[in-house]
């Protein structure tokens, strides 16, 4: 078992290798740049698997490189091991002939005929980066109390998004279909950031991975820009926990947007979406054990007494002090849109 030590370094140099290389252009195929080597350093496992005999064994030093838009690792001087690359992972993991269009397929069925477990057992067969397939990832623990699995919460979050969200709430820049994807794969970086005792990596994770298997997907590009924008942060989430005030919210929401190509306002309503679909999952509302219903309005007047939806119907309407929050930065979303 890895010591907590030997932990904290392995997030430490990850950290560090993937800042210096998201601020480096892409290089010339060819001619990778060092960003770093440490001698005499135990080699940092819990970043890469075990799958790989190579990668499971100690080694004297190791270099991390740029190439092309690609974060390098390498402990062997003619074996390189990449992180984040599609080509690496078709090569390794067969699947250059993979069909996409099962997967569209599936996620263009109409509401019910939807079923979130089809979705994934199309999706379990992909590579992941840290080895293996997605299957490992979907099996493992998104390191919550209630105990779940990645695909137990992810297959929630999918049936509340469905339950909750007509066509009619979906901005016109998305697509159901788009949507199911995206929520589908929300978390995929998260069990990596379990393994690595740093849940504050997951969105580092997911949207380094969603780069990563995004030719398999059937998105346009400007889909996988929407897609990475939207798991890359939790402004909502942060605002309604005092964790930032509305001020770093706001930043934080355009910045996102800049990423997703999309006004602040429009982006906003995509990120609701994700966040109480992915809220209400922890909730006896969607099958699972009571959490976080206290975020939510109830609707005591349905039979099934469930969530109530905002006045114009396009989302769940948030419980006590968090509807007002959400107003609020919904306001000042829109205020700022206007300067």
């Amino acid at each position: 078992m890895q010591s907590s030590t030997f932990q904290k370094a392995s997030q430490t140099l990850y950290k560090h290798f993937i800042s210096k290389a998201r601020s480096l252009p892409p290089t010339i195929k060819g001619t990778p740049r060092q960003l770093g080597s440490i001698d005499q350093a135990p080699k940092p496992q819990a970043l890469f698997g075990s799958s790989n005999p190579v990668r499971s064994n100690p080694v004297r030093s190791y270099s991390v490189f740029k190439e092309g838009f690609n974060l390098v690792y390498s402990d062997v001087p003619d074996l390189p091991q990449r992180l984040f690359t599609t080509d690496t992972c078709t090569k390794q993991n067969n699947t250059t002939g993979f069909d996409k269009t099962k997967i569209e397929s599936i996620i263009n069925l109409p509401r019910n005929k939807f079923q979130p477990e089809s979705l994934f057992t199309a999706l379990e067969s992909l590579p992941s980066p840290y080895g293996g397939t997605l299957k490992e990832e979907l099996n493992s623990s998104v390191g919550v109390w209630e105990g779940y699995t990645l695909q137990e919460h992810t297959s929630m979050v999918l049936h509340q998004f469905e339950r909750y969200f007509s066509d009619d709430a979906i901005p016109n820049s998305s697509s159901r279909a788009m949507l199911r994807l995206v929520l589908a794969v929300h978390d995929i970086g998260k069990p990596q950031a379990v393994r690595l005792n740093n849940k504050n990596l997951q969105h580092v994770h997911t949207t380094e991975t969603i780069e990563a298997l995004g030719k398999f997907f059937p998105w346009k590009q400007e889909d996988l820009k929407i897609a990475k924008a939207l798991v890359d942060g939790d402004p909502i989430g942060k605002l309604f926990q005092s964790r930032i005030t509305f001020s770093q919210a706001e930043n934080e929401i355009k910045e996102m947007a800049e990423k997703a190509g999309l006004p602040a306002s429009e982006f906003l309503k995509l990120l609701c979406i994700l966040y109480q679909s992915d809220a209400s999952s922890y909730t006896a509302d969607a099958g699972g054990k009571p959490s976080l219903e206290k975020i939510f309005a109830k609707d005591n007047s349905s039979s099934e007494k469930g969530f109530l939806h905002s006045e114009d119907g396009m989302r769940i309407k948030f419980g006590g002090r968090y509807e007002k929050v959400y107003q609020t930065l919904e306001s000042r979303i829109k205020e700022l849109e206007k300067i």
